[in-house]
């Protein structure tokens, strides 16, 4: 035992001499700027093309990647109110701070490893699966704290200043994500698909899945689901862009809609419960999506705080359990409604390619949402 304990600490001095020069070199990616990237160049970066072509682009993503992280890492490392003292906060900066590190000491990759490094790619993405909830957490653990607090109370100051440091951070992320999901799922992109990137996305085939997903989750968490009505342009005409970020703000819409509906119309059987709209409209220069419930609306003084992390109107499970609940038990089964995450990241993914996301609603009858 003391040996091991003699080689652990010695192991734990030469990382700490490493941390001095880490942290610096931190501090000089992070000075530098990140290359912006349009979807036209995430295209790019996800067709399947040539080894000499995805060698360019590892050595492009192994100079841009710990740029983008090292910035993430200083922005978590100073955040207002104490957040970057939480401890979620901090896995999440020693996660994006141990990928630097991984990527300086991987080197410029060549082309003979390039397995190598889209499996090390493949592991950020994974690893950053858990970074919302952290997130999350490190934020709730904040609210908690003020809240017990004798003189600091949780006023729409701080709300803000916490929903603006999270919308940027997780902007950030969405684009840190695709320029690594771009490259790792180029080899295996199906026909039509570059990585997660679909040239010719049809919003009538993506609104499809996304209600038949919602209608399961709401017959499954509530008992039953009111019917969703569907008027789409049938020409089926399809831009570029990602099923999946369609996907995921439709989902969240439709479960919205959905559940008010039934908790609206509690008494009704599910064939008498009000219909959920969705009218998908084709102009010439944006695809729009209009979905419409009648589940009683939100009221005007409580709109804005749709937009605000962590305000959910679900009666919601203390929120510790519920974040580990997410993620233990029915992992084919999402949450109806989680707390209060999925409305303000939908509208990030939204306004990321240029985009929008608005609500409007009369109180008393429903709800009615736009996405652009």
């Amino acid at each position: 035992g003391r040996a091991t304990g003699r080689l652990e600490s010695a192991s734990s001095r030469i990382r700490q001499s490493f941390v001095g020069n880490h942290t610096e070199t931190v501090q000089k990616l992070a000075a530098e700027d990140a290359t912006p990237v349009s979807l036209d160049d995430l295209y790019r970066l996800g067709e399947n093309s040539s080894l000499g072509r995805r060698s360019e682009n590892a050595q492009f993503l192994h100079h841009e990647l710990p740029i983008r992280m090292a910035q993430r890492v200083q922005e978590l490392q100073s955040l207002p109110y104490g957040l970057s003292e939480k401890e979620p906060i901090q896995q999440v900066a020693n996660l994006y701070s141990e990928y630097i590190r991984k990527m300086i000491n991987f080197g410029s990759p060549s082309p003979d490893q390039d397995e190598e490094f889209t499996k090390m790619l493949e592991g950020l993405f994974l690893d950053q699966g858990r970074v919302i909830e952290r997130m999350a957490q490190g934020v709730i653990e904040l609210r908690q704290e003020i809240i017990a607090h004798p003189t600091v109370t949780w006023d729409k100051q701080i709300q803000n200043d916490v929903t603006q440091l999270l919308d940027r951070f997780f902007s950030a992320r969405i684009g840190l994500r695709l320029l690594v999901e771009q490259h790792f799922r180029a080899k295996t992109s199906p026909d039509g698909y570059s990585g997660a990137i679909q040239s010719n996305c049809s919003p009538e085939l993506v609104a499809k899945a996304a209600i038949t997903d919602a209608t399961y989750l709401c017959d499954y968490h509530m008992g039953r689901a009111p019917e969703v009505a569907l008027y789409g342009g049938n020409d089926g005409q399809g831009f570029t862009y990602l099923p999946a970020h369609m996907r995921y703000i439709l989902l969240e819409l439709i479960k919205n809609a959905m559940r008010s509906t039934v908790e609206r119309h509690g008494a009704l059987s599910a064939s008498e419960l009000p219909m959920v709209q969705i009218m998908i409209a084709h102009g010439d220069e944006d695809v729009t999506f209009k979905i419409c419930d009648e589940g009683g609306g939100i009221p005007r003084s409580e709109v804005d705080n749709v937009w605000t992390y962590l305000h959910s109107s679900a009666k919601r499970p203390p929120i510790a359990e519920d974040l580990k609940q997410e993620n233990r038990h029915n992992k084919n089964v999402g949450a109806l409604a989680g707390y209060g995450m999925g409305l303000p990241l939908s509208r990030l993914y939204a306004q990321y390619f240029g985009g929008n996301l608005d609500i409007k609603s009369m109180e008393g009858f429903g709800t009615d949402c736009y996405l652009h």
